[in-house]
């Protein structure tokens, strides 16, 4: 599933993968005989001391798509769709400064996709109005004592993993951390940690900008099914460096 090429969405079939044991491909073929799959979901930033929310559409495939467009139930709504992995993958991502302090409300919403074999499929997907919020951090330093940098965040009800990216002063991923179960709160870092992206090794004084995920997924967890995406991303930390607040 290599076309897919997203590192969203490989993240969640990894997941998928884990706790259900079949291949993204298996869970298409079987999903009601459908060539496709079309997901809606919610996602969240914090801004200052204020979320600001808005919705994604995904349809996937295992064959190639041409075209797909999306509606809500009352037709308000069309968008066309764009391709992100080539042509297995397509999304409506929005531009951030179109999110808004309002929760999407609950909604069906059906993929009208066009396949390059000239046949074309309706699928639905039900946007239900759950979410989960950003996290604050409670902790967010370099510990001098073990030459880490710690994470510690406060505890989201209703969250189902965690997710831990860090960029460099280039806007490029540097650490991408394995999947975080619910039950933990807490992260130490160091620089011969398991997800540091090409062998890419920080130096004092390095500044990572931190952007943290929270995970919800709808209520049976499967490959395609993501209920809301909460992001942190308003903070940086200094490698090596003892923040001057402490």
């Amino acid at each position: 599933m290599k076309k897919f090429g997203i590192n969203l969405k490989l993240f969640v079939i990894v997941i998928s993968a884990v706790m259900m044991g079949t291949s993204c491909s298996e869970n298409l073929e079987n999903e009601n005989q459908s060539r496709a799959k079309g997901d809606v979901f919610i996602k969240a930033y914090k801004q200052a001391d204020t979320v600001v929310y808005n919705r994604l559409f995904y349809t996937y495939s295992n064959y190639e798509m041409k075209s797909v467009t999306v509606s809500d139930f009352d037709n308000e709504l069309t968008i066309e769709l764009d391709t992100v992995a080539y042509k297995y993958t397509y999304a409506h991502i929005p531009p951030r400064d179109t999110y808004t302090g309002g929760q999407p409300d609950e909604g069906r919403y059906f993929f009208d996709v066009e396949f390059e074999d000239g046949t074309s499929e309706q699928v639905e997907d039900y946007l239900e109005s759950k979410i989960v919020d950003p996290v604050d951090f409670s902790t967010l330093e370099w510990d001098t004592a073990s030459n880490k940098l710690i994470f510690e965040w406060e505890k989201i009800d209703d969250a189902d993993y965690y997710r831990i990216v860090l960029k460099n002063d280039n806007d490029e991923i540097v650490f991408d951390s394995d999947i975080i179960n619910n039950i933990y709160n807490r992260v130490s870092l160091n620089d011969y940690a398991r997800g540091w992206i090409d062998g890419y090794k920080p130096e004092s004084g390095d500044s990572l900008k931190v952007i943290h995920t929270t995970y919800r997924f709808e209520y049976q967890i499967s490959t395609f099914d993501i209920q809301c995406l909460a992001v942190n991303d308003l903070n940086t930390v200094a490698w090596g460096v003892v923040s001057e607040e402490n």
